[in-house]
């Protein structure tokens, strides 16, 4: 959709005002914003202003012979191997469950195993030709990173509750890190690793392993590989982005946010994951309506201005680049 399309517009135009509020939050509260801050924030909103009076504008005087043609293919009709795969979606939302609730770091982990596996399977009835089993394969560096935090944990155990006494090395926390944010990232189903997973209807359980475990017991090994993790999840969003797949946008500004590790970015990832969850379910159903519309598009503005005001504490460069990549979304998303 061009840029002078009324969705692509507004959609614009939100994301800039968007960020320019989470910049503003960003900011400490009682520092004094420099002249250089206030004239780029004060450029974002009046650019965002400005389109906003477009896409009204734009929408208000054009007459129906001018209406932009809609997307008239026929939605693909469900598939009968995807919608007979109970078993694997059950595992799907058992597995992340476990990750959510389990109170022993074995029931998380094994958690994000099934529901990678179960995700995979799934995934597969729906993809000819077979892929490799990338993804789940990853989701096993849980089993060698369960072995080294038990044996270093020892007596004190492995409940959840019990992480933050465990006394990890820093060593030790950024390789136990590196492992955790591999297969988070993994589960995201972002590039490449597109097509092997509904990264939006996994990615919960791999940010819920962040939350729950990594910055529960390796904070610092998680900041540490915060500048590479970064990287890959922009790259995602903009190929979601130009892919025309805004619940993986929604799924990569989830993980950044989490990966932020501020209490901004990281309920944004909420807000952001569930609104991939619900676009996910109504793009496999073909349920549409103006309500369910409206309440992804509340989710995904509040969650999008959070993970932004997390992003932007922590990695200001890659956060002004995902955000471009969410707004390039917009613009691209089908009327």
């Amino acid at each position: 959709m061009p840029l002078t399309g009324v969705s692509g517009a507004a959609g614009g135009g939100v994301v800039a005002i968007a960020l320019a509020w989470a910049a503003w939050r960003a900011k400490p509260e009682d520092a004094i914003p420099p002249a250089g801050f206030l004239i780029v924030n004060g450029g974002l909103v009046l650019f965002g202003v400005i389109l906003l009076i477009a896409a009204a504008v734009r929408r208000r005087w054009r007459r129906p012979g001018d209406l932009s043609t809609p997307d008239v293919r026929p939605r693909a009709a469900p598939d009968p191997a995807a919608s007979g795969g109970i078993g694997r979606l059950l595992g799907l939302v058992l597995g992340t469950g476990l990750a959510a609730l389990g109170d022993q770091v074995a029931l998380v982990f094994a958690g994000v195993v099934l529901a990678a596996w179960s995700a995979w399977l799934l995934q597969r009835e729906v993809r000819r030709p077979r892929t490799y089993p990338v993804v789940p394969a990853l989701s096993l560096l849980l089993i060698p990173a369960y072995w080294l935090l038990s044996t270093i944990a020892g007596p004190l155990g492995l409940a959840v509750s019990a992480l933050p006494a465990i006394p990890l090395s820093p060593a030790a926390e950024r390789l136990l890190a590196a492992a955790l944010l591999l297969v988070a990232w993994a589960l995201g189903g972002l590039w490449p690793v597109h097509r092997q997973v509904a990264g939006a209807l996994i990615a919960p359980a791999g940010a819920l392993l962040i939350y729950r475990v990594g910055a529960a017991a390796m904070p610092a090994g998680l900041a540490y590989w915060r500048a590479a993790i970064f990287p890959l999840l922009v790259i995602g969003i903009w190929h979601a982005a130009l892919a025309r797949r805004l619940e993986l946008v929604a799924v990569g500004g989830g993980l950044l946010g989490m990966a932020s590790l501020d209490r901004n970015g990281i309920a944004g990832a909420g807000w952001l994951l569930a609104t991939a969850v619900g676009l996910e379910v109504l793009r496999r159903t073909g349920v549409d309506g103006p309500l369910a519309r409206s309440a992804l598009i509340v989710t995904a503005a509040w969650g999008g201005l959070e993970a932004a005001t997390g992003g932007l504490r922590t990695e200001v460069v890659y956060t002004v680049l995902a955000a471009g990549g969410a707004a390039l979304g917009f613009m691209k998303a089908r009327p």
